[in-house]
């Protein structure tokens, strides 16, 4: 990791770190006020009103009130659904740039190379290659055939100076007395009029695409996968764990309460 990378990311940790310190900070505040109206005896007549609410719902239904179950597996699925995203973006990010087996890797699109069909590439209308790449597509990357298996118009991944770039297959050097063991691939984004200015090799290619894609929503991911976004689904999954937390507590101070004002029985 380069120095401002090490900087930029000690940064950002610090700054989660402090953000979920003041989110958990303002639970207990509020958490702490609530209970001392509660034990002070500010809120009685609201608790009461709501108790004798819930118990006549209750008594109308026959059985004891679960206002608050629905609210709490909700809150349990969507932080559940967050833990998921959250692990799904940092395993696109730290995966392996070549795809090995049968289980294809997506990528999110992050240039408009491929976005549309340039006037000067007639081979992508002459052979109807219709299959064009939009910025912050999501798209399924798969396991490369071997090097003499592919074909003049094939989509493939291949890794250039750290970067991974998404490129056709517009022409193709057999060995020759330069290169006795491999072949060179020239390589061209279909909305660009030249091609890549060096000739790939198959030892630089990661991935192949066959056409799985789904537009857009790595716009989302991206996000997700920048500091801000970290962040922010950090924040969310903090907050539907404490949340139900700091609930529980409240909700037994509650009770005891109603306890010393002298309401017993199964609906507290």
């Amino acid at each position: 990791m380069a120095g401002y990378e090490l900087y930029v990311f000690v940064v950002c940790l610090i700054s989660l770190f402090s953000t979920l310190a003041l989110l958990c900070a303002m639970f207990i505040i509020i958490a702490r006020k609530e209970m001392q109206a509660i034990e002070f005896g500010m809120t009685d007549t609201k608790l009461v009103d709501e108790y004798i609410a819930r118990v006549r719902r209750a008594e109308a239904r026959n059985k004891k009130p679960r206002e608050g179950h629905l609210l709490r597996g909700l809150l349990l699925l969507l932080g559940l659904a967050a833990i998921l995203l959250f692990a799904f973006t940092l395993w696109l990010r730290f995966s392996e740039p070549t795809v090995k087996g049968s289980l294809a890797v997506p990528r999110v699109v992050l240039s408009d190379s491929m976005s549309e069909k340039h006037e000067a590439n007639k081979y992508l209308t002459e052979n109807s290659l219709s299959d064009q790449l939009n910025i912050f597509d999501l798209i399924l990357t798969r396991e490369l055939p071997g090097e003499f298996e592919l074909e003049l118009y094939d989509v493939v991944v291949y890794e250039y100076k750290g970067e991974l770039i998404i490129h056709r297959i517009i022409g193709i050097e057999e060995p020759n007395a330069r290169h006795p063991d491999h072949r060179l691939f020239q390589l061209r984004g279909d909305a660009l009029r030249y091609s890549d200015e060096f000739a790939v090799e198959y030892s630089q290619m990661r991935s192949i695409y066959r056409g799985e894609r789904v537009p857009f929503v790595g716009s989302f991911i991206f996000f997700l996968q920048s500091p801000i976004g970290s962040v922010c689904i950090a924040l969310v999954i903090v907050g539907l764990i404490v949340s139900p937390i700091v609930d529980a507590v409240i909700q037994n101070k509650r009770r005891q309460r109603l306890r010393l004002l002298g309401f017993t029985g199964k609906f507290l």
